[in-house]
């Protein structure tokens, strides 16, 4: 995929970044080789069998939760199962 400085204008836009105009040639290259390099990864086909296989999970095993009361123990203030935290946003 090739990339110009107007799509980096506007994804610079999208992110909110602020670019400079001595910067774009710069994100513009390193932008083509990270596209590039994803083009790259569908020509790689999986093997090894199984996801699973390649991946280890862990038993989902059920426990038991900590005692809310035990947990809200420490809290100067608090609700019937919550902490109360000043309001910062107004």
């Amino acid at each position: 995929m090739t990339v110009d400085k107007d799509t980096v204008t506007y994804l610079s836009k999208l992110a909110k970044l602020n670019i400079k105009a001595d910067e774009m040639d710069e994100v513009t290259s390193q932008l083509e080789k990270i596209l590039g390099y994803m083009e790259s990864l569908k020509a790689v086909e999986p093997t090894g069998g199984e996801p699973e296989s390649v991946l280890a999970l862990r038993d989902d095993v059920v426990k038991p939760s900590a005692d809310k009361d035990e947990l809200l123990a420490n809290c100067a203030e608090r609700t019937f199962f919550a902490p109360v935290v000043p309001k910062v946003v107004e």
